[in-house]
């Protein structure tokens, strides 16, 4: 059950980075 809200989580951020890479590429 934990393993599977990490799971969720890191996808979530990693959609997170596909949808806005300027938020995360500042420099």
């Amino acid at each position: 059950m934990l393993f599977n809200f990490i799971g969720i989580f890191y996808s979530s951020h990693i959609w997170l980075e596909r949808a806005n890479p300027s938020k995360y590429e500042s420099t």
